[in-house]
């Protein structure tokens, strides 16, 4: 009995010292780290400050996460978004109220461009935009990049897939729009130009430029080819399929009448081999170029 009422005593001797540490009345004497202690903190990567230019691991989320929350993230997505937004308002606009020039000779029927001239003819301009290629891919940067601006850490497989699609098919609208269209039909007038800038030169290079800097990045892999090529050749085949009910086209390059179905066929291969091969430029970018931070 006196053996467990000293073990008793002990027990409460432990308890109150316990209770006088916590409040900061116990053993007043620093606690010294154990040698094992010390070198694991040493041992211990610290967290390096990110300079100017910084090349980050392949597909390093939380450097995307981390960046895309900064406020220079946000406003380069707005600007992107508002750009394409504001090529669309205005091709819009010009389509609904009829501005548009008249066509130069030669004139050709299998083109848009003609048709029924003031507010009866409003419905079948503004689908006949919504048939250019130009205008898909604007819409889809548009949206995107809306998006990142008001919740930049949108994730899944749809998503990324979409944001490829934009960067895919604005920089295809670029160039083929610089390299064919623009030669042979430049714009004629103040809106058809402002216009024009918005959707073939500002907005494909703000995307470009703004993606690079801020990502998201490490989202680029050849397996998604199959799934980003679904809307590009979705508007091949409506645009083909559409031709045959309303007998024109929006480009000369699928123009049918003209050119024949294995000629159309081949330039609508040659530029899904162009896309190809932006997208594999874009897949170097996405994995070896130095990504951007502020120090």
């Amino acid at each position: 009995m006196a053996g467990l009422a000293r073990l008793d005593h002990k027990e409460t001797a432990a308890e109150k010292f316990d209770g006088n540490d916590a409040k900061g009345i116990g053993d007043p004497r620093p606690v010294r780290p154990s040698a094992r202690s010390t070198r694991a903190e040493a041992s211990r990567p610290r967290r390096r400050r990110l300079t100017l230019w910084t090349r980050a691991p392949r597909g390093a989320d939380t450097y995307d996460l981390d960046m895309q929350e900064r406020p220079i993230a946000r406003i380069l997505y707005l600007l992107v978004a508002l750009s394409a937004g504001s090529g669309l308002v205005i091709a819009f606009l010009i389509a609904a109220l009829d501005a548009h020039p008249p066509p130069l000779p030669p004139i050709e029927p299998t083109l848009f461009g003609i048709g029924t001239p003031g507010w009866d003819g409003a419905p079948g301009r503004l689908a006949d935009l919504a048939s250019y290629f130009t205008e898909w891919s604007n819409i889809i940067v548009c949206v995107v990049f809306l998006l990142l601006a008001i919740r930049p850490h949108h994730r899944g497989t749809v998503f990324r897939v979409l944001l490829i699609d934009a960067l895919l098919m604005i920089l295809i609208t670029g160039v083929v729009y610089l390299t064919v269209i623009a030669p042979n039909t430049p714009p004629r007038d103040g809106w058809n130009l402002a216009s024009s800038i918005f959707q073939h030169y500002l907005t494909p290079l703000l995307t470009l430029l703004a993606w690079a800097i801020v990502g998201p990045r490490g989202w680029f892999s050849w397996r998604l080819i199959p799934l980003v090529l679904i809307i590009p050749l979705s508007w091949a085949a409506f645009t083909l399929i559409r031709g045959v009910i309303i007998h024109v086209y929006p480009y000369a390059f699928v123009d049918v009448p003209t050119l024949g179905y294995p000629m159309v066929i081949l330039n609508i291969i040659g530029i899904t081999m162009l896309g190809v091969v932006i997208y594999a430029g874009l897949l170097g970018i996405d994995r070896f170029a130095p990504r951007w931070t502020p120090a």
